[in-house]
């Protein structure tokens, strides 16, 4: 298998670009991810609360 210093120059830039890429939709992949994981948090803890609540009699 090849190292990098068997690539060229151009070879190189065409990896780094791809690299940049891919990293690019990785970062707005996550920064969504955290998006959606901070909503069901807040579903979770609505429902968990609402569950709570059903839970006991209302003169506790």
């Amino acid at each position: 298998m090849a190292g990098l210093s068997d690539l060229s120059r151009e070879e190189i830039e065409i990896l780094l670009d791809l690299a940049r890429r891919e990293k690019q939709q990785a970062d707005r992949g996550l920064v969504l991810a955290r998006s959606r994981a901070a909503d069901a948090d807040r579903v979770v803890d609505r429902l968990q609360a609402e569950a709570d609540r059903r839970a006991w009699p209302g003169w506790l």
